[in-house]
Protein backbone atom coordinates (compact mmCIF):
# COMPACT_ATOMS: atom_id res chain seq x y z
CA UNK A 1 0.00 0.00 0.00
CA UNK A 2 2.95 2.36 0.80
CA UNK A 3 4.65 1.34 -2.27
CA UNK A 4 1.85 2.08 -4.56
CA UNK A 5 1.61 5.66 -2.62
CA UNK A 6 4.72 6.41 -2.88
CA UNK A 7 4.49 5.28 -6.78
CA UNK A 8 1.53 7.93 -7.55
CA UNK A 9 2.97 10.59 -5.83
CA UNK A 10 6.73 10.18 -7.69
CA UNK A 11 4.91 10.21 -10.80
CA UNK A 12 2.73 13.39 -9.59
CA UNK A 13 6.00 14.96 -8.80
CA UNK A 14 7.25 14.25 -11.92
CA UNK A 15 4.58 15.96 -13.57
CA UNK A 16 4.88 18.61 -11.86
CA UNK A 17 8.72 19.40 -12.72
CA UNK A 18 8.02 18.39 -16.28
CA UNK A 19 5.33 21.45 -16.82
CA UNK A 20 7.67 24.44 -14.71
CA UNK A 21 11.03 22.80 -16.95
CA UNK A 22 9.04 24.43 -19.77
CA UNK A 23 9.00 28.24 -19.53
CA UNK A 24 5.80 28.74 -21.50
CA UNK A 25 3.69 26.10 -19.02
CA UNK A 26 5.35 27.72 -16.20
CA UNK A 27 4.62 31.49 -17.02
CA UNK A 28 1.30 30.24 -17.94
CA UNK A 29 0.73 28.14 -14.59
CA UNK A 30 2.46 31.24 -12.95
CA UNK A 31 0.18 33.64 -14.27
CA UNK A 32 -2.92 31.52 -13.43
CA UNK A 33 -1.66 31.29 -9.80
CA UNK A 34 -1.78 34.87 -9.49
CA UNK A 35 -4.94 35.63 -10.97
CA UNK A 36 -6.21 33.18 -8.70
CA UNK A 37 -4.98 34.37 -5.62
CA UNK A 38 -5.73 38.10 -6.89
CA UNK A 39 -9.71 36.80 -7.12
CA UNK A 40 -9.67 34.69 -4.05
CA UNK A 41 -8.35 37.88 -2.63
CA UNK A 42 -10.91 40.44 -3.56
CA UNK A 43 -13.86 37.88 -3.15
CA UNK A 44 -13.04 37.18 0.74
CA UNK A 45 -12.85 41.31 0.90
CA UNK A 46 -15.91 41.98 -0.84
CA UNK A 47 -17.54 39.26 1.80
CA UNK A 48 -16.08 40.75 4.87
CA UNK A 49 -17.21 43.87 3.86
CA UNK A 50 -20.44 43.17 3.07
CA UNK A 51 -20.73 41.20 6.55
CA UNK A 52 -19.35 44.13 8.09
CA UNK A 53 -21.99 46.29 6.39
CA UNK A 54 -25.09 44.47 6.55
CA UNK A 55 -24.19 40.72 8.23
CA UNK A 56 -24.72 37.49 6.87
CA UNK A 57 -27.58 38.45 4.61
CA UNK A 58 -25.68 41.11 2.73
CA UNK A 59 -22.76 38.72 2.30
CA UNK A 60 -25.42 36.25 0.54
CA UNK A 61 -26.97 38.86 -1.66
CA UNK A 62 -23.51 39.64 -2.86
CA UNK A 63 -22.78 36.37 -3.71
CA UNK A 64 -25.94 35.53 -5.69
CA UNK A 65 -25.24 39.14 -7.56
CA UNK A 66 -21.40 38.09 -8.49
CA UNK A 67 -21.80 34.71 -9.34
CA UNK A 68 -25.64 34.85 -11.25
CA UNK A 69 -23.94 36.52 -14.12
CA UNK A 70 -21.25 33.92 -14.47
CA UNK A 71 -23.75 31.32 -14.18
CA UNK A 72 -25.86 32.58 -17.06
CA UNK A 73 -22.65 33.82 -18.96
CA UNK A 74 -20.23 30.55 -18.49
CA UNK A 75 -21.95 28.45 -21.16
CA UNK A 76 -21.66 30.89 -23.97
CA UNK A 77 -17.92 32.00 -22.71
CA UNK A 78 -16.48 28.77 -22.45
CA UNK A 79 -16.78 28.49 -26.20
CA UNK A 80 -13.82 31.22 -26.53
CA UNK A 81 -11.55 28.62 -24.74
CA UNK A 82 -11.95 26.63 -28.13
CA UNK A 83 -12.31 28.70 -30.33
CA UNK A 84 -9.11 30.90 -30.09
CA UNK A 85 -5.98 30.66 -28.19
CA UNK A 86 -6.24 29.92 -24.18
CA UNK A 87 -3.81 31.70 -22.89
CA UNK A 88 -5.01 34.42 -24.83
CA UNK A 89 -8.93 34.11 -23.69
CA UNK A 90 -7.24 33.66 -19.89
CA UNK A 91 -5.97 37.11 -20.58
CA UNK A 92 -8.37 38.86 -22.17
CA UNK A 93 -10.47 37.30 -19.14
CA UNK A 94 -8.00 39.08 -16.31
CA UNK A 95 -7.87 42.39 -18.60
CA UNK A 96 -12.05 42.43 -18.31
CA UNK A 97 -11.48 41.76 -14.53
CA UNK A 98 -9.28 44.28 -13.73
CA UNK A 99 -11.36 46.76 -15.81
CA UNK A 100 -14.31 45.86 -13.23
CA UNK A 101 -12.03 46.75 -10.35
CA UNK A 102 -11.69 50.11 -12.12
CA UNK A 103 -14.48 50.63 -12.77
CA UNK A 104 -15.57 49.84 -9.06
CA UNK A 105 -12.73 52.01 -8.00
CA UNK A 106 -13.91 54.61 -10.30
CA UNK A 107 -17.34 54.72 -9.27
CA UNK A 108 -16.40 55.14 -5.47
CA UNK A 109 -14.56 58.01 -6.35
CA UNK A 110 -17.42 59.71 -8.36
CA UNK A 111 -19.68 59.15 -5.51
CA UNK A 112 -17.35 60.59 -3.32
CA UNK A 113 -17.12 63.40 -5.53
CA UNK A 114 -20.32 63.91 -6.02
CA UNK A 115 -20.99 64.23 -2.34
CA UNK A 116 -20.00 67.12 -2.17
CA UNK A 117 -17.58 69.22 0.24
CA UNK A 118 -19.33 67.02 3.89
CA UNK A 119 -17.82 63.70 2.36
CA UNK A 120 -14.95 62.31 4.18
CA UNK A 121 -11.64 62.92 2.68
CA UNK A 122 -10.29 59.57 4.40
CA UNK A 123 -11.80 56.24 4.51
CA UNK A 124 -9.97 52.83 6.55
CA UNK A 125 -10.35 49.52 4.90
CA UNK A 126 -9.62 46.56 6.67
CA UNK A 127 -8.32 43.62 4.51
CA UNK A 128 -6.33 40.25 5.56
CA UNK A 129 -3.07 41.58 6.01
CA UNK A 130 -3.80 44.84 7.83
CA UNK A 131 -5.76 48.09 7.66
CA UNK A 132 -5.12 49.98 3.95
CA UNK A 133 -5.84 54.19 4.39
CA UNK A 134 -7.54 55.74 1.26
CA UNK A 135 -7.46 59.18 1.40
CA UNK A 136 -8.75 61.97 -1.59
CA UNK A 137 -6.59 64.84 -1.47
CA UNK A 138 -7.79 68.15 -3.88
CA UNK A 139 -4.55 69.73 -4.67
CA UNK A 140 -4.19 72.90 -7.52
CA UNK A 141 -3.64 70.44 -10.30
CA UNK A 142 -6.70 68.22 -9.18
CA UNK A 143 -7.90 65.43 -6.72
CA UNK A 144 -5.39 62.56 -5.97
CA UNK A 145 -6.32 59.41 -4.31
CA UNK A 146 -3.27 58.19 -1.82
CA UNK A 147 -3.02 54.51 -0.40
CA UNK A 148 -1.33 53.36 2.61
CA UNK A 149 -0.94 50.18 4.53
CA UNK A 150 0.37 46.92 3.54
CA UNK A 151 -0.57 47.27 -0.24
CA UNK A 152 0.13 50.27 -2.33
CA UNK A 153 -1.20 50.95 -5.65
CA UNK A 154 1.04 53.14 -7.77
CA UNK A 155 -0.27 55.20 -10.87
CA UNK A 156 0.87 58.16 -12.59
CA UNK A 157 -1.77 59.81 -14.76
CA UNK A 158 -4.55 61.47 -14.47
CA UNK A 159 -8.06 61.17 -14.03
CA UNK A 160 -10.88 63.66 -14.69
CA UNK A 161 -14.63 63.86 -12.99
CA UNK A 162 -17.61 65.12 -14.90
Amino acid sequence: MAVAARTRLRASLDAFAAVFRNPQLRRLELAWSGSILGQWGYEVALAVFAYRTGGAAAVGIVALIRLLPAALVAPFSALLGDRYRRDRVMVAADLVRAGAMAGAAAAALATRHWAGEGAPDAWRVDVPGGTVGVRLASTADGDHVLLSGPAELVFSGTMKLL
